[in-house]
This record gives C-alpha cells, structure tokens and sequence, in this order.
C-alpha cells in the first residue's frame, strides 16, 4: 500500500485502501434500532422486597466499581426530569450551528481558508506535529481500558489487541492520506445532566465520544502540541502543571495586596455561555495558522470538522446524523488544546495592553483557567476597556460573555488613612451590567469560595459530615464503607482543606468525626487507639488518612512546588513574602514528621498496638483490610479488626480500669485476656489444633501442585527424644523440613523463628534419619511463624518466598487463616460451658 502510494500519488486511493483494511480488521458492528422498550406492568412490592432489591443492586454494583455504586446508593430518590428528546436535539443543534457565511466573517480573510497560502504569522514555524509516528507515541496515547467504545463499535481492548507496531502503522498511513476514514471521525454525543436539579436543555452537557482509533491519534497530536506550542503562563488549565493552585494563590494574592498595602483594586469574573460547544471552526484554524503550526495538521483539523458528523443520544433514544459547524468536541483529547490555542490570543492583548495590577514590577492583566477568566485593573476605566476588547475578540470567535453569571468586585483605598472600602461597581458588556460582590459578599472561584478580603477557609468537618451520614443508611457490609470512607469520601475533601488554609482545629474536629464513624461501624470500643485508625494498613493499622496530620502535609509540597515555579522576581517581592507566610504556616502544622510515621509510632506506644505495629514491617501482611476477600465480610471482618487490636469482650479487656473478676471463666487459674483464650486455654484446645492444621494444609497443598512430594508429621527416634515435624517436601533431590507455629503476642518473632529452626537443625540424627528415609543429600529447615494477631515473623517469611515453598499471595492469605482460627476459638471459647475447678 505505501510502495503504491509512493508511485502514484493518490490520497483518494490510499485512503480508500485504508479504509478496506480498517474494515477487514474492525468489522462494523450491527446497526442499532431505536426499538421501544417492551413496557412492563407495574407490581406493588413490599418494602422488605425494595430493600432485597437494593442489596443485590449495591452489591453487584460495588464490585464493579465502589465509586459508581456509592452514587448510586446516595442518588436523591427525585429522578432528573429530562426534558422533551426534540427540546434537547433543536437546543443544541442551534448552539453548536453557524453559518459559513457568519464563520467567515468571524477571522481575517488572509487565515480564514488555508487554501490561499497566507497561513503562517509566525515568523519561525515548526513542523513537529504533522510527522511520522513512533511506537513508544502510540504506549503513551492508548485509551484506558474503562473508555466508551465510539459508534464504530471498537473497544479499547480490541484496539490493543491488534498491537502497537500495527497500529503504528495504521495510523501512520492515515498521516499520509490526509486522515482517517469517515467511519472513525463521527462521533456519538450523550447528555449528561450537571445536577439532579436539571430540567432545561442548557442544563445537560454534550459529551462526544468518538472511535478509540481517532482518540488514540488525537492524543498523540494533543501531547505533541502541548510540548510545542508555548502558550502564555496565565492559561493553566489542560496542563501538567498545579494550574488550580498557581490561579487561586494569585486571586488572594492580589486582593490581600489591595488590603494590606492599600491600593486601588478590581476585578471581573467572565463567564462563556457554552464556550466549548460554540467556538468558531475558523478561529481554531485562524489559531493553528498562526503559530505556523504544519500545513498538514491545519488541513487535517480543518477537513475534520467540516466533514464530521455527529448523532445525539437523548435519555436512551437515537437521533439522525447532525453535522456540527462550530464547537470542539468535549470528551476528545485533541480539544482542550484547541480550545487554549484560540483563548491564547486574548490572554496576548490583555498583556500587550497598558491595564492591570502591578506586583512587584510585574503587571497582571488576566488569569485564566479554561474559559473562567478573570481581568484585573487598577482603574474602574481600565477595567471596562478590557472588558470591551474581550467582548470584541470573544465575539470574533463565536464566543459570547453569560453577563448573568459573570461579576465584579471593587476594593478602592485611601491609603493616606490606610483604609480600604468596597464599593459596587458600574460595569457592562454589550450593554448589560455585571453584578457586583458587595462588602459581605463571596463568591466562588475553581470551587473555594472568596469574598473581598481573599480566600475563605473550607470547612471540612461539616462537609465530611454529611458525606458520613450520606453513607450511614446504605446496604453496604462494613468492611465496604470502610473502602468507601477511605478512598472515596475523604478525598472529596482534599482540595478545599488543602487550598484553603484549613485551621488545626477544623482538621481535628473532621478527623474526630470520621473516627466515630469507624468506631461505630465497626463496633470498636470507644477506647480503641486513634493510632490504630489511622496508621497505614503495612504498619498495623486501618489506613484512614488523617486529615489534621495529611492536609498540612500536601500543602506543604503543593506551596513548595508553586515557590519553584514562581520567577526570581516574584519570590523578591510581596509575592514571595506572601507565599513565605503560607509555607511557614504549613510546617509549623505539620506534625514534625511524616503522618504516617507519626501514627506509627503511637500505635507502637499503645499497650493494644504494640504487637501489631512493633514488628518488622512485611509488605502486603495486611492488605486483606484494604482487600475485598471473600472469607472475611460483614460481622467475620469487624471481629477480625477487632481481634487484631485486642478488643473483643474478654474479662480483662472489660475490666480494663474498673474491679471486678478478670479470671478465666473456663476456670483456669490466669487473667482472662485474649492471648490466653487463644494460645492457652484448655476450652479451645482443640480449636488451636484446627488453625495449626489449617494453616499447614494450604502450604501443603501448595507445594504438591508445585511437583513437591510432601510428607505429614513424619515421627523420628533420636537421642534427643521423638521428632514430629509438620511438613518434609522432596523436592530435586532436597528435603524441606517445615514446621508451622503460631505464638503468642508478647514472643519475639525473630527469636521464635530461629529457636525452632534451631530444635530440629540442630539434631543430627534427625538429619541422618531424614537423608536414610528420603534418599536425600541436602536437608534444609524452615518455620512457618505468625502470631495469634497475624503478624509474620519478617526472617521466617523471608526464607519461605526465597525457597518458593509459599507463593506471595500467602503473605495474606495465612495471616487471615490465622485471624479465622483465632475467631473461632474465642467464638467456641464463649458457647462453650465446660470449666475446671480453679484451686
């Protein structure tokens, strides 16, 4: 195909090749109907029959995706009102149409078509984008598995399958045709509405999902053009930097500025009415034009959108094809860029221009984030001008200012009597005055509020609150609200506590209240160490980050990163001075060391936590609390929690600071404490053999599929007297002597460990026995040590992985074999009525 190319020059052809192949390779899949759902009649169900309903719902849900399953589980019961299908299709077919004759009007003649060869303004363009694809491109481009097929029907696990050197190839034949065949560039457009509360067109967002093989090239033109283009710093959206940390310190930066040191403010907060989905094809080839950007890529994008097509998808039912004419699809990587691109030249005016604010030398005129755009001036004057350029230069783009939602805020001061006022000010755009924020007044800003004396603190107590009591009624199993608590709600509080200089005190009240949740979900006593909430799950705890200990610690490197990033000139001047006062404020927050550290080592200092957090640290030891496994759910996984931290009810635990009789009540002469009912007691003798027995029997298993031939508790004579270990596996020409023991909590594991090692290698006619029976030439020793809290001994499990007589899944699994062995024995302990006499 390339060779033939090369002889006869034919795109048309070439394309139409391309196109055959795709076919052969991605067969088209089955057209889709619009079939009417067969309508089912309703039956009363009792509400024990809903709540059935939901379980099965939630739980099936949960183990597809805990994220989805929470939403769905905290969904108010009043469903979105979707608007007439016919209302949402005429709504959006209007803002995303333009007429040729208004797109053309709307950029200079000499870029507004690329055909006439007047394209580049930029004196030194470059040719980066348009050139032949690499396979480690292709690595970094490939969709995520979890990404929506496009209405070709490809699924990113097809795309994969078919290889990277392929697809490379695919693609890059594409490059030489122009693009990709039609059938990969239509696009599906969904409707997802941006509240429970949306009931008019506007209030759902068009999401075009395209082929995973147009998403796969855009991504890898978007990666070249990030690192090409050079756009102006005040643009921080859709970049790698913390774009939404750098513009919020800027906005308090500059109205703590007009407060301390009185000087005359003000701002406007810009609004797009759909800017996505109405900018001008034309303006975005204007753009690309002059940035001298290759003739081939401004021909591929604007081929693109002048051929492509698009079919809505309102609440379940299909529309015709609609041929967009303005607008950049949301949901293509290739989009924000474009979008950044044709922003870039009215950040260049506003900067090119006399208006803004001066800090420490520097003027600032505008700071952007997508299309939330906020000017800056000195003058009320100042500020109208930009207001009227932004107009005019949004307008030449299809771009138009919602002055409903847009506003301003006035600071002006006399410094002569250090004062400041806010005062309303007189602003328009087109003719319609802007609102402004009054002197008790806030508004909101890449989601922190502000009003005019700069940032206002988050409060993340009230809002984990709620989150908690959103969670409280959901039929979740225990150990499922724990994932959700941990990995879901917490985090939703990251980015207002963390930006907004959280107080301490709010920090620990949110920490106190997610502990109470913990506690009652798991049915921890109130006494329970805080440490072992909050230590991570490879130290001993349960991994529930604490925000009082966390948050100072993201901010902390959040400010650091913005001082890196932050010229000479700045960190000179107030702004350094101002950024200082926030990284001095964050490390004297911080805890002194790592959180993690930090709860660590209180777990080690509780009397309960010692014997979890006091060992060597064994990777993976206790994941099974972060895992979803199987055989320890629901009322099983609180006791396990519980077991590990010496908290289930036993006489001694409940009598803890309180008379009374801590004895056995099995009527044995020690303190009824956990470690004696497990390891001790003659009532749960038998149960101590079941979790031994267990515990070597999956070992064994283990080692017989693995090829081994394993011998149980083999009894040997020897001087010493009889010898019975548990396990001796042959294998190539070697025996494994393996004995498994499962101490107390207060053992030395290391020594317990090589205190058994010790007892059989120690013993040479044990030695000579097994080398006689077994025809042997090499006798090796091993033990299998755990506490009764499921702590390994880090050199017993350390030589088991190296000799491979366990796998590195049975880091878990035996230490949660242990656990189900110590929950039966305290379980039998409890039923059981058998006692001795105690003398």
């Amino acid at each position: 195909m390339y060779f033939e190319f090369l002889t006869n020059q034919d795109t048309i052809l070439l394309k139409a090749r391309l196109s055959s192949l795709l076919g052969d390779i991605f067969p088209c899949p089955p057209s889709r109907r619009n079939r009417p759902k067969p309508k089912t009649p309703k039956t009363t169900i009792s509400n024990r029959q809903k709540k059935r309903q939901k379980y099965a719902i939630a739980q099936k849900l949960f183990r597809k995706s805990p994220s989805k399953c929470y939403n769905f589980l905290t969904q108010t019961d009043e469903e979105v009102v979707w608007p007439e299908s016919s209302n949402i299709k005429g709504f959006w077919e209007n803002i995303m149409s333009l007429s040729r004759g208004e797109e053309r009007h709307l950029v200079p003649d000499d870029l507004s078509d690329i055909d006439n060869g007047i394209f580049s303004v930029n004196p030194e363009p470059f040719s980066q984008i348009w050139v032949p694809i690499t396979v480690e491109e292709i690595h970094e481009a490939l969709p995520s598995s979890s990404s929506s097929p496009g209405p070709d029907g490809i699924t990113p696990r097809q795309l994969k399958s078919i290889g990277s050197p392929l697809l490379t190839i695919i693609l890059n034949l594409a490059l030489l045709c122009g693009g990709l065949p039609s059938r990969f560039t239509d696009s599906r457009t969904i409707f997802i509405p941006k509240s429970s509360s949306s009931i008019s067109p506007g209030d759902f967002r068009p999401i075009s999902i395209s082929s995973v093989l147009c998403r796969c090239l855009h991504k890898v033109f978007a990666n070249r053009l990030a690192g090409s283009l050079g756009l102006q710093p005040e643009q921080r959206a859709f970049i790698k930097e913390d774009g939404i940390n750098e513009n919020l310190f800027l906005l308090d930066l500059v109205l703590n500025r007009a407060r301390s040191q009185f000087k005359d403010t003000h701002l406007a907060a810009i609004d797009l009415t759909k800017a996505f989905d109405s900018m001008s094809h034309s303006a975005i080839i204007a753009a690309l034009a002059a940035r001298g950007v290759d003739r081939g890529f401004v021909t591929y994008i604007r081929d693109l959108y002048a051929n492509s097509n698009t079919a809505f998808y309102i609440n379940g039912q299909s529309w015709e094809v609609f041929h967009p004419t303005c607008g950049v699809r949301q949901g293509d990587p290739l989009s924000p860029i474009l979008f950044n691109l044709v922003l870039d030249s009215l950040i260049v005016k506003f900067k090119e221009g006399p208006v803004g604010v001066s800090i420490d030398g520097l003027k600032i005129a505008v700071s952007a984030y997508a299309d939330d755009l906020i000017l800056f001036a000195e003058t009320s004057r100042g500020l109208q001008c930009n207001l009227d350029l932004a107009q005019q230069i949004l307008q030449s783009c299809n771009l138009h200012i919602n002055s409903s939602k847009s506003f301003t805020l006035s600071i002006l001061a006399d410094a002569k009597n250090r004062q400041t006022k806010v005062v309303p000010g007189n602003f328009s755009v087109d003719q319609s005055p802007l609102s402004s924020v009054g002197v008790e007044g806030s508004f909101k800003y890449l989601g922190l509020n502000f009003n005019s004396y700069g940032l206002i603190c988050a409060d993340p107590a009230s809002q984990i609150q709620d989150l908690l009591n959103t969670l409280k009624g959901t039929p979740l199993k225990c150990n499922q609200k724990l994932f959700i608590v941990k990995n879901i709600l917490i985090p939703k509080v990251f980015h207002a506590a963390i930006l907004s200089r959280t107080p301490l005190g709010v920090l620990k009240r949110a920490d106190i209240r997610i502990r109470d949740f913990i506690r009652k979900i798991l049915h921890l006593p109130k006494d329970c160490p805080n440490a072992y909430i909050h230590a991570e799950v490879d130290n001993g705890g349960l991994g529930v980050t604490s925000l009082r200990t966390k948050i100072p610690e993201l901010r902390l490197k959040r400010l650091e990163k913005l001082k890196r990033n932050m010229p000479d000139q700045a960190i000179a001047g107030c702004a350094g001075d101002f950024l200082m006062q926030n990284i001095k404020k964050a490390v004297d927050n911080c805890v002194g060391t790592y959180g993690r550290i930090y709860w660590k080592d209180h777990l080690c200092q509780s009397v309960d936590g010692a014997p979890l957090a006091g060992q060597r640290v064994v990777p993976k030891m206790h994941s099974w609390v972060s895992a979803q496994n199987p055989s320890l759910v629901g009322r099983n996984f609180a006791n396990a929690i519980k077991l590990r931290i010496n908290a289930l009810p036993t006489n001694s635990r409940l009598r803890r600071g309180r008379a009374g009789d801590r004895y056995c009540r099995a009527g044995c002469r020690c303190k009824e404490t956990l470690n004696h009912i497990l390891q001790n007691c003659a009532r749960t003798h038998g149960k101590r053999i079941a979790r031994h027995d267990h515990l070597v029997n999956s070992v064994k298993a283990h080692l017989e599929q693995k090829g081994s031939h394993v011998h149980s508790e083999p009894i040997f004579d020897t001087s010493m007297g009889k010898r019975k270990p548990d396990l001796i596996a042959i294998r190539q020409g070697s025996a494994l002597v393996i004995d498994a023991q499962i101490v107390g909590e207060s053992v030395d594991l290391t020594r317990a460990h090589r205190r058994k090692v010790r007892y059989y290698a120690e013993n040479t006619n044990l030695v000579d026995g097994i080398r006689a029976l077994y025809g042997v030439d090499t006798v090796r020793f091993y033990s299998i040590t755990l506490n009764w809290r499921g702590v390994w001994s880090y050199e017993s499990l350390s030589s088991l992985i190296e000799e491979r007589i366990i796998p590195r899944s049975m880091i878990t699994s035996l230490p949660t074999k242990v656990l189900v062995g110590g929950l039966a024995s305290f379980g039998f302990f409890c039923k059981s009525t058998s006692c001795r006499t105690r003398v």
